[in-house]
């Protein structure tokens, strides 16, 4: 999942493996050298596949960075990762680089939301990519 629109890339990559595992090792490789930010989550009893799960990919030129989706299944979580190209501010709860979830939302359709907020006025361009994790 990828937003883009805006300067700057949001992106949520996933990989699955039937067995769990107790150490592994993630590298992560830019095309071009830049300033970049990655998180590393590992969850135990997530559905196999991505297929069918929500997803979204949001923007916005200005404003608070905020994105919403429609869970598919019961017990999912939302995850969002986001950037602000325009300037190093401290957001709630992420910063220019942040990473978000929810908790384990119990009905399926139901409307999650993914928000940030800054101090002033928000007038930087950001990026946002929402998935779904479910359970099988």
């Amino acid at each position: 999942m990828r937003s883009n629109v805006q300067l700057g890339t949001s992106e949520i990559w996933w990989a699955f493996t039937p067995v769990a595992h107790v150490a592994m090792n993630v590298t992560a490789t830019t095309n071009n050298p830049a300033a970049s930010s990655i998180t590393v989550m590992a969850f135990t009893g997530a559905a196999s596949s991505l297929v069918g799960a929500a997803s979204a990919a949001i923007n916005g030129a200005s404003g608070a960075p905020l994105g919403s989706l429609i869970t598919t299944r019961a017990n999912s979580m939302v995850i969002g990762v986001g950037n602000d190209w325009d300037a190093p501010r401290v957001l709630t709860p992420g910063d220019t680089y942040w990473t978000q979830r929810t908790g384990v939302i119990p009905a399926a359709n139901t409307s999650v939301t993914i928000n940030d907020s800054y101090a002033g006025a928000m007038t930087d361009r950001w990026n946002l990519a929402l998935i779904e994790i479910r359970q099988p």
